[in-house]
């Protein structure tokens, strides 16, 4: 175990990163104590961006330390505790407070609608939870001052949703039927007495969707199929950032199919964005996954052989009460 200051909360030591060869970032070092606001100043191409998503496990640092009260972590294997929220904040001036917020959270549904009340209800727990003033989740956010779109940002940003994780997988069948894997064969093995993640269903339904893809795309031509299971697995826990602790993810969601498999020399790099083996391929679908599963303080794993590709995703339960 790697040893820091001990008034220091985040420290990192060093860290490198080349793109296709082109050196990105180069030895930076970085230390921060509680209480403290740090501002990253430089010129474009100096390498900020770069260096933050580093911190929010985007990137794999090719060299160098990151430690978490002096610990040494790797934010891509287990997401530090860190929200990240942009210089432009993305917010829509013609929703309201409670909308922008459910474009993170998500949008409660009943009956396959949008739940109105429900959405409300979710801004006013999450601006409690936050422990910061309420604000009107039914006022349009082009009717908020500067420092009021910046609180929003930042709720917004941690903002998390109890999800039923089965809803999101029936959305996901049902587009992948419809769309590009129409007449694939489906099976599906799930636990009905899952508890929620905490979450953003959109996002959840974009990680299984590109998941689903993955699978879809590897199959034989004939005697293929896509097999979506769920379970409860109590006991299953991971090493988390903060010293000391360890995670508890016992929703476990996989993806499985009978394709061909992902050849060994690519499994240590399927995370890594533009990798892939497809012509018409962009190598950022499984990078996509593993940075929505990285916030939604999540693991995913593959195992791959031939006819056996599974990945899994492990999630924690929504709080009690969420």
């Amino acid at each position: 175990m790697a040893t820091a200051d001990s008034t220091l909360l985040l420290e990192a030591r060093g860290l490198k990163k080349r793109f296709f060869g082109a050196l990105a970032l180069d030895g930076a070092s970085f230390g921060l104590a509680r209480g403290e606001i740090h501002a990253l100043v430089g010129e474009n191409g100096a390498g900020k961006s770069t260096f933050i998503k580093i911190l929010a496990g985007v990137y794999q640092a090719d060299g160098g330390e990151i430690l978490l009260e002096g610990t040494s972590v790797d934010p891509a294997q287990h997401p530090l505790p860190i929200a990240f929220v942009h210089q432009d904040l993305a917010l829509v001036d013609d929703l309201s407070v409670g909308e922008n917020i459910a474009l993170t959270a998500g949008y409660p549904r009943r009956g396959g609608l949008i739940d109105w009340p429900a959405v409300t209800r979710q801004a006013e727990l999450i601006y409690d939870l936050m422990d910061v003033e309420p604000m009107d989740p039914a006022r349009l956010v082009v009717t908020l001052s500067m420092q009021e779109k910046a609180i929003l940002g930042i709720v917004r940003s941690l903002a998390r949703a109890p999800v039923n994780i089965h809803e999101v997988l029936s959305r996901v069948r049902k587009l992948a039927e419809t769309g590009f894997a129409r007449g694939a064969t489906f099976r599906e093995t799930f636990d009905p007495s899952l508890p929620d993640v905490s979450g953003n269903f959109d996002q959840l339904v974009q990680v299984f969707l590109n998941l689903v893809r993955n699978a879809f795309d590897a199959l034989p031509q004939c005697g293929g199929e896509i097999v979506l299971t769920s379970g409860y697995r109590p006991g299953v826990r991971f090493g988390a950032a903060v010293a000391g602790e360890r995670l508890s993810l016992p929703i476990e969601i996989t993806v499985r199919d009978n394709g061909k498999g992902i050849a060994p020399e690519l499994m240590p790099h399927i995370f890594d964005p533009f990798v892939t083996t497809k012509t018409y391929g962009t190598g950022l679908g499984l990078a996509l996954v593993a940075k929505i599963v990285g916030d939604h303080g999540g693991v995913v794993e593959c195992d791959s052989a031939a006819a056996k590709t599974v990945f899994r995703i492990l999630l924690p339960k929504a709080a009690e009460g969420a």
